[in-house]
């Protein structure tokens, strides 16, 4: 079954979204200039975010803490290249992702790509779930 809803009830939603995003997905200690990302890229081809980092300097292990992790194509950190069209791809820590698609189905993926690139000046091709 379908729904239409109005323009208004469109940017209600567009609106609440956009305030889950920024109560929840936020990295800790607040998003950097954009050129922080940029030249970590450049560095790195990848970058982990983290959202509840006691000590960001402590080494937590592989998985441990919440985060997020966005990667290029073309990364040498990974055994084997991501797929052309999944990339740049971003993944959500699965408790924040299930969250997002319980509240909000897959409307919310194009407002994150969105909001994601405003704050980094990074695209995001693809999003999807840390199965791991």
């Amino acid at each position: 079954m379908k729904y239409i809803i109005t323009e208004e009830q469109q940017n209600r939603l567009l609106e609440i979204i956009l305030n889950y995003l920024n109560s929840n997905l936020v990295p800790k200690g607040g998003w950097k200039d954009k050129k922080y990302y940029q030249k970590e890229m450049e560095q790195n081809y990848e970058m982990f975010m983290f959202f509840d980092l006691e000590d960001e300097d402590e080494d937590y292990g592989w998985g441990e803490e919440s985060h997020m992790w966005y990667s290029l194509c073309d990364n040498p950190n990974l055994d084997s290249p991501i797929r052309e069209d999944y990339c740049p791809l971003i993944t959500i820590d699965s408790t924040k992702y299930d969250s997002l698609d319980g509240y909000f189905g897959p409307r919310w993926q194009e407002t994150f790509k969105r909001w994601f690139t405003k704050h980094t000046g990074l695209p995001v091709k693809h999003v999807e779930s840390q199965n791991w």
